[in-house]
């Protein structure tokens, strides 16, 4: 079995192992190895991605982030965004070089290049080299469907940035729940304060 060991109070991709696991032995050594490097760590099945989100990236599973609001007057999407690592990563964090773009949220296209956390921006996947601007984000409509419906779940809380990936049988499944790190504006070289607040306050 492939598992996926991140630290808890961990960020941005940092210390993550990804590592493939045949014996009892081999478990035993991963574990002991875990404890050495902190004391509080998530250990899961890898997910195995679509072949659709696979093709960015070969050796992480890219994944999308839906930063939604739950107000009084309905469920709203603010710059989600799509992203996707450097091949040889297992990670796509932005924060451990990887490249997001943002996602027009009526359609589930991108429509911004990618850009890093250094500035750099990139028409192109510089592995794949896939075009960002204008790919369509698949099953769109049911990712939103599933995003509202688990947010739903937790009604008092207004704000949540989901990850989502897209697994082998092409079914969206949730990877976690953050708050904060709204980095769209980064692709869109526009703020999203006001717009940010406005959902805060309603």
């Amino acid at each position: 079995i492939e598992v996926f060991a991140k630290l808890i109070a961990g960020s941005k991709g940092f210390g993550a192992i990804s590592r493939n696991i045949t014996t009892t032995k081999e478990a035993e050594a991963l574990f002991e190895e875990l404890l050495t490097k902190g004391d509080s760590w998530i250990v899961e099945e890898r997910i195995q991605q679509s072949a659709i989100t696979s093709q960015w990236c070969t050796t992480c599973v890219n994944t999308i982030r839906i930063p939604s609001f739950l107000t009084s007057k309905g469920f709203y999407i603010l710059d989600p965004f799509f992203r996707t690592g450097h091949e040889g990563s297992i990670v796509d964090n932005a924060g451990q070089g990887g490249v997001f773009a943002v996602i027009d949220p009526k359609t589930g296209t991108l429509i911004t290049d990618g850009v890093d956390e250094a500035g750099k921006y990139y028409k192109q996947h510089p592995d794949s080299h896939l075009p960002f601007k204008g790919w369509q984000i698949p099953f769109w409509k049911e990712l939103i469907n599933t995003a509202e419906q688990t947010h739903r779940l937790f009604p008092n809380q207004k704000y949540i940035g989901w990850d989502f990936a897209l697994n082998k049988n092409d079914e969206w499944v949730l990877i976690e729940a953050n708050w904060g790190q709204m980095v769209g504006q980064y692709a869109t070289k526009k703020g999203i304060k006001e717009e940010f607040y406005h959902y805060l306050e309603m």
